[in-house]
């Protein structure tokens, strides 16, 4: 079993890999309200996620889902997602990774896990409090072996099933996924794809390259996203920029690699968004981790 454990500026991170199980939580402030948690991406593995802080999109090609405190997404291999924070402060989650092989086994332990990990992408929220489930998971994998793995998995998948029959009871899954137009996934994977958003710099460009109105544009995040699409473009450049600095650009040089012309400008909006300078990101970097 390996473990990682740090203090890096605000964030803290736990995790704990197994042969077929990977377990991390992660805890942090957020730059800015409504602020990407990471890029598009997908595993090879079922990935559980949940949410202990204030409240997240959890996004994927199919669904937008919002995610209060407690609640709890399963997604299979191969689906892509990311999670966006809408309004609080604190990013704060658990998170389970299980290779198929285990999915198989957990099946055999108990067959009516089978039909909920078919199912993609489902979405409960947890009855009781979720701080006290995840304390108890890490609690069973910092003293779990190699040996012993499953010891882990288990009760979290009986606890996501009986969370998955008080979500069809409740019917919290209507009120609270939506579905991702298809026309809006492929205008995210366009900006994330190859960091495309450190060119783009308007609206105008992204509505020209599907056809569509800078107004049409518009709508869609603001009936879909927490912030307009210009907002989200600057929200991914920012982010962007911070990890530069914290790894020894200049001002100057992370400015130009986020694609501003300006470096005022890009101070100010860089102020605007994480409330410091650039510089002062900048100067962290020598933080040392504890």
């Amino acid at each position: 079993m390996g473990c990682v454990g740090m203090n890096i500026l605000e964030e803290e991170i736990t995790s704990y890999v197994f042969p077929d199980i990977t377990y991390d939580r992660l805890q942090k402030k957020c730059l800015f309200p409504a602020s990407p948690q990471g890029v598009i991406h997908q595993h090879k593995r079922y990935e559980i996620y949940l949410n202990l802080g204030d409240p997240v999109q959890y996004v994927t090609e199919e669904h937008i889902m919002e995610l209060p405190f407690g609640g709890v997404v399963i997604t299979p291999p191969g689906v892509k997602h990311y999670a966006y924070t809408n309004t609080g402060n604190t990013y704060h989650r658990m998170r389970l990774h299980l290779e198929p092989r285990v999915y198989d086994i957990a099946a055999e332990y108990q067959p009516s896990l089978r039909m909920l990990l078919d199912n993609p992408c489902r979405m409960a929220i947890l009855p009781e409090d979720p701080m006290k489930h995840a304390k108890a998971l890490e609690s069973i994998a910092e003293t779990a072996d190699q040996a012993s793995y499953l010891s882990l998995v288990l009760p979290v998948l009986e606890l996501v099933l009986h969370i998955d029959r008080q979500m069809e009871m409740d019917g919290l899954q209507e009120k609270e996924i939506k579905c991702m137009p298809h026309l809006l996934w492929e205008i995210l994977l366009y900006i994330h794809q190859d960091n495309n958003f450190l060119r783009l710099s308007s609206n105008r460009e992204i509505a020209q390259q599907f056809y569509i109105t800078e107004s049409y544009l518009s709508r869609m995040f603001q009936q879909y996203m927490p912030v307009t699409a210009h907002r989200y473009l600057l929200g991914l450049k920012i982010n962007y920029a911070r990890s530069l600095l914290l790894n020894g650009l200049s001002v100057t040089e992370a400015c130009y690699a986020v694609g501003f012309s300006d470096c005022s400008h890009f101070i100010a909006i860089y102020r605007q968004y994480t409330g410091e300078t650039p510089g002062n990101t900048g100067r962290q970097r020598s933080a040392p981790i504890l």
